[in-house]
């Protein structure tokens, strides 16, 4: 996915990484519908925030900054 792709899609964040093929079509609910696949990359392990540096399995920080 090119920059102006992700620019469109709103899709800026860094941490989003898309395979060559990022775009399939798939029916769901009777329905077809455009699916963009990719795979968050959090490469901080801290909180941006306060420092926090202890996460759960799926990546989310277990305290709760502000």
């Amino acid at each position: 996915m090119n920059n102006n792709t992700r620019k469109l899609l709103n899709l800026t964040d860094e941490s989003l990484i898309f395979n060559e093929d990022w775009l399939s079509r798939e029916a769901r609910n009777n329905r077809s519908v455009n699916m963009i696949t990719g795979r968050l990359v959090n490469k901080d392990k801290q909180c941006k925030k306060c420092g926090f540096d202890q996460s759960v399995k799926n990546g989310l920080f277990v305290n709760y900054c502000w």
